[in-house]
Parts: structure tokens; C-alpha cells; sequence
């Protein structure tokens, strides 16, 4: 096959500058959403979990920076002083990407209600569908691979679990790859509406769409033999 011909890469990447800019805007929301300092301050050690028991850096002390800010009403200030406090982890995240961007999977990974199909694809959901997650991935070089690993490791599941009727991924990352995402079998519903992204996605700016594949098609296509 020539370069040209070539099927696009999945894109599950964005800028480290991104990245940050969207971390304020969370803690910007986390503001908005508790007006109880003390519980802003824990949606913020919640979401970072097991990234501040790293022995690369003192989370104590993070913490500890952290919990002044939950004397501050000012909500740009509020942003800032986290910004601040979280200046070891973000060193840390400047200096060892690979080692942080694991970590960070595996907070994803560990959410209530989340299980891990492999080191970057995990699934939520109920009765009669299952939800897709992709934890970001800078760093890894096989992504490919790993999400074909991951699609047919949850085939397994769903053989296994006839309530299953529906899959489903809404994200970023279908937004930005839709003709990927129907190669794959998926049909792309379009771009959520914002009652949904209040809801869910109500700190996250980019354009976020739905991809929805039934079970027959499903296991028709990811279903080892």
C-alpha cells in the first residue's frame, strides 16, 4: 500500500499547551459547580489520585498547596493558586512524560464503575449498552494495535452478556476522526447537544460527537474466531 493510500491514524493526541488550557478551564467549572472551598479542593485531590503518591515528587506538599486554595473566592484566583500548587506535578509531567501519562491512565482506568480492557481502552455502562473510553496515549507507538486489542477483548464481554444491545463512544476523539470511526463500523450520530455536554462534558471546549454499533455488527466484526 503507498503512503497515499494509507488509512489515517487514529488521533487520540492533543498539544501539551492544550492540555493545560483545559485544565483550567476545569478548575474553572470546579469553581462555579461547589461553592464549598473545602469541596472544590477535593474534586481536584480526587481526580488527580493516585498521581499524588508519586515518589517523583512531594504530594504531601501538593496537597497541603491545594488545600490553601480552598480559601479563595475569587475564581481567577482560584485557578491560578491551583496552577500554582500543582507546580510539582506538572514538572513532573514536563520531565517524565511516559511515567505520567501511565499514571494518568490509570486514574482514568480507576473512575467508579470503569473497567480496564488494556493499558489504554477501558468501558463503563449498564444493562443494555456499554460506553468506550480511551485514555490518551502521547507516548505510545502500537496504538493501533491496542485498540484492536481492546475492541476484541470487549467482544468477549458482550458474547458473554446478551443484555448488551448497544455500543457507544462519545468524545473528542470521535469528533475529530469520524471517517476513521465508521471504518470501524461505528455510525457517528453527530455532535452532542448541549444538555448532554453540561452534563458531562460542561469543562471540556472542543467539539465532542456520539458513535454508536450494535451488537450483531459488533461481533460480527471484533469477535475472534
Amino acid at each position: 500500500m503507498s503512503e497515499t493510500e494509507r488509512e489515517p491514524e487514529l488521533e487520540i493526541k492533543e498539544e501539551k499547551d492544550e492540555e493545560l488550557e483545559r485544565a483550567k478551564d476545569s478548575f474553572a467549572v470546579v469553581f462555579d459547580n461547589h461553592k464549598d472551598g473545602e469541596e472544590r479542593v477535593r474534586v481536584i485531590t480526587d481526580r488527580l489520585g493516585k498521581i499524588l503518591d508519586s515518589d517523583d515528587f512531594d504530594g504531601e506538599e501538593v496537597k497541603k498547596s491545594l488545600q490553601a486554595c480552598s480559601k479563595i473566592e475569587d475564581k481567577k484566583e482560584f485557578v491560578d493558586g491551583v496552577m500554582l500548587a500543582l507546580q510539582p506535578v506538572l514538572t513532573f509531567r514536563k520531565n517524565n512524560p511516559q511515567a505520567f501519562e501511565k499514571l494518568a491512565r490509570e486514574v482514568a482506568m480507576s473512575q467508579e464503575g470503569m473497567k480496564p480492557l488494556n493499558e489504554i481502552m477501558y468501558y463503563g455502562g449498564r444493562d443494555d449498552y456499554i460506553h468506550i473510553h480511551l485514555a490518551n496515549a502521547r507516548d505510545l507507538k502500537n496504538l493501533r494495535a491496542l485498540v484492536l486489542d481492546g475492541l476484541q477483548k470487549l467482544a468477549e464481554v458482550i458474547k458473554n452478556n446478551e443484555k448488551v444491545k448497544t455500543i457507544e463512544a462519545t468524545s473528542w476523539i470521535v469528533a475529530k476522526n469520524p471517517g476513521l470511526m465508521e471504518k470501524m463500523g461505528f455510525e457517528v450520530e453527530g455532535e452532542i447537544d448541549e444538555e448532554f455536554r453540561r452534563r458531562h462534558f460542561s469543562d471540556d471546549k472542543r467539539k465532542i460527537s456520539k458513535a454508536t454499533i450494535g451488537r450483531e455488527e459488533f461481533l460480527k466484526r471484533y469477535l475472534k474466531e
